[in-house]
């Protein structure tokens, strides 16, 4: 997308504005339609936020609790206001107090990601009947890529959206867990029903590699460096009483296990560690589902030591025409509902001055901030 036809484009939906927040936002009973799909699934983000004193950020202040399920929904409660913002630092400006709610919510925002796979043809194409009717290949999104493989790694450039596929997938099953009733699992179409009830388990591969689960364990690397780290999470969260329950639910592979940036870990010592200590906990709990992201370079080069074995890898397609233009549509839409539809075109229009033309957000390579 050139400068002129993305000025154009802001143009045009500046007029739609004032509809736009009409039309995500239902007077009197405090939901809303949401701008992705049409799923009415509340205020993504507050609605979602337990309050009553019990969170401060993502650390739970309330009482602990003996109850598995209960535990479990305490977690996921401190777990999505982490994953359901839309991480666009390049695009975002800061709020002058750093609040959460300033950000646009991932969930009205998404939008969903190919890969650079290609779609498998139905059983008996190519029959000669068929091939008359030639059929263009359609790829195959990373959605459909995560229903099919229980374990893989998500590749992709820097900003494809890698980090943003993982988030939304685990904001839609630790929501759907919660408000079953709220439609949360047609935001993945394909998904198992059977598996909407998996618990989401988000490691930031960086912390992970600096953390003295890994750096103070001895021995062949194994599945408890990596447990070990989902525990100290959980006890800075004042959230120890869901560690059981969460070990439970990785024994019966009702887990989806969330390994976010191999290539971020600095040192090549710290990522091999990372990566074997990865490798095992994939072994240990091979029932559960796993993904983990990497820069496509990063995984390709063997001397960053990143692969990891036995496990298919998917890369990132570029954004294509039409999810520019969703992209853009959901993007007022979210901003009229935050109120801030004055400051929608001067950050889309920065972005565009500074960027040469291109939206960082939706620039070839999709532009999600990774």
């Amino acid at each position: 997308m050139d400068l002129a036809a993305a000025m154009a484009r802001i143009a045009e939906l500046e007029e739609k504005l004032a509809a736009a927040d009409r039309a995500v936002s239902v007077k009197g009973n405090g939901n809303r339609v949401a701008a992705n799909g049409g799923i009415n699934a509340g205020d993504v983000i507050g609605s979602l936020l337990m309050t009553g004193g019990t969170f401060q950020g993502d650390v739970y202040i309330g009482e602990p609790t003996n109850d598995p399920r209960e535990a479990l929904d305490i977690y996921r409660q401190v777990l999505i206001p982490r994953l359901g913002h839309l991480p666009l630092r390049a695009i975002v400006p800061s709020s002058p107090d750093n609040k959460a709610a300033e950000r646009p919510d991932l969930a009205q925002v998404y939008v969903a990601l190919d890969t650079k796979s290609l779609e498998e043809p139905p059983e008996g194409f190519g029959k000669k009947r068929e091939r008359a009717e030639p059929t263009e290949a359609k790829r195959l999104s990373a959605l459909e890529a995560a229903i099919r493989n229980r374990q893989l790694v998500l590749l992709g450039d820097p900003g494809s959206g890698k980090s943003t596929f993982v988030a939304h997938l685990g904001l839609c099953l630790a929501a759907h867990a919660l408000f079953p009733n709220d439609r949360w699992l047609d935001r993945l179409p394909g998904w198992p029903q059977a598996e909407g009830h998996l618990v989401p388990l988000h490691v930031v591969l960086r912390d992970f590699a600096r953390s003295s689960a890994l750096q103070q364990a001895g021995g062949e690397p194994n599945a408890k460096q990596l447990w070990g780290f989902l525990v100290e999470q959980l006890d800075r969260q004042n959230l120890d009483f869901a560690a059981k329950p969460i070990a439970a639910a990785l024994e019966k592979g009702e887990a989806l296990v969330i390994l976010d940036g191999l290539d971020e870990i600095a040192s090549v010592r710290n990522r091999r560690l990372a990566r074997d200590a990865v490798q095992a906990f994939a072994a240990r709990y091979s029932r559960c589902r796993l993904i983990a992201t990497c820069r496509t370079l990063s995984y390709q080069v063997p001397s960053c030591d990143a692969a990891l074995a036995n496990v298919p890898t998917f890369e990132l397609a570029p954004f294509d025409q039409t999810q520019i233009d969703r992209f853009i549509d959901a993007w007022y839409r979210e901003l009229g509902r935050l109120g801030t539809p004055s400051r929608a075109s001067g950050i889309l229009d920065g972005a565009l001055s500074g960027h040469g033309g291109a939206i960082p957000s939706v620039r070839p390579g999709n532009g999600y901030e990774t």
